[in-house]
């Protein structure tokens, strides 16, 4: 445990201008692009749990945009919703597969790139991480020791069936932006109203908060939106990173897939951003409707 925690304290010290403990396996950190983020890190359970809390820069007023900036993220870095409050978070499975230095730099260089989208410093761009090439015959290997099956297709994607007991849902592993992505469909749906976006947002980034490696995440083309869950890796995953990714995967479906759904009802959208505290926020979004 102490060479684990000292190799995470020179990591933060690597990438942070300010770390200092803050009680038994965890740390203080600063986020900075463009300004401080008071940020923390806690080690438990062979998992490095990363917090930072959002406030000033988005209070829970468009969760749909978040789910938006989710999509363009690189690495393990999110935008999840803790009460009526944004938060930036991100979890890194510690195994002995890895190269833990590498996958906190990675992480470390994630979040900043979140806080910049957050405060609308700078556009989706390139990649702007060295990346550790994945090799293609590595995938089907290392979702095999995983203890997952799959069927492969073509361009070296994988197709695996998630453990969902509510409804099938399938998990596709990809490379993507040089590193791998794992993500699941949950929805496809065309012309949702302000009122189901707010409602998905806060559904959506609340499960994101209790889930460990996956985010939930939107994309939009013309009047159609696709909403996904999805664990990003900048570097090629180990297969305990695999099996935990795609057993998050099937938590999300179990918690989310049918209650998407239900939020495409205005009425029912209202009533869940009501009993979760955005109500005022609903009504706003009415009057703009209307």
């Amino acid at each position: 445990m102490k060479s684990q925690e000292k190799l995470i304290l020179e990591s933060l010290r690597a990438v942070a201008g300010f770390v200092e403990p803050s009680g038994r396996h965890s740390w203080k950190f600063a986020l900075a692009n463009g300004r401080r983020i008071p940020a923390s890190a806690r080690l438990t359970d062979d998992w490095l749990l990363f917090d930072a809390p959002l406030h000033g820069i988005d209070e829970g007023r468009d969760l749909w945009r978040l789910l938006a900036l989710n999509a363009q993220l690189n690495g393990g870095a999110k935008f999840a919703l803790v009460g009526p409050h944004t938060r930036l978070r991100a979890e890194i499975a510690l195994t002995d597969e890895i190269d833990a230095a590498t996958r906190l730099t990675e992480t470390c260089a994630a979040l900043k790139e979140a806080l910049s989208l957050a405060e609308g410093l700078r556009d989706d761009g390139p990649h702007s991480l060295s990346i550790i090439s994945t090799n293609r015959a590595s995938l089907p290997s290392l979702c095999s020791q995983a203890g997952w099956a799959f069927t492969e297709r073509d361009g070296g994607k994988l197709v695996v069936n998630l453990e969902a007991r509510n409804g099938f849902h399938q998990a596709l592993i990809e490379q993507a932006r040089g590193g791998v992505s794992i993500s699941t469909e949950i929805m496809r749906a065309r012309g949702l109203s302000l009122l189901s976006r707010q409602s998905l947002g806060a559904l959506l980034l609340r499960a994101s908060a209790e889930l460990r490696m996956a985010r939930a995440a939107v994309e939009e083309e013309e009047d159609q939106s696709t909403i996904r869950f999805e664990a990003r890796f900048d570097s090629a995953p180990g297969s305990m990173e695999i099996d935990r990714a795609l057993a998050a995967l099937s938590l999300a479906c179990a918690l989310c897939a049918r209650e998407t759904r239900s939020l495409e009802n205005d009425f029912l959208a209202r009533q869940y951003l009501a009993m979760g505290g955005f109500e005022e926020h609903a009504e706003e979004l009415e009057a703009y409707a209307s």
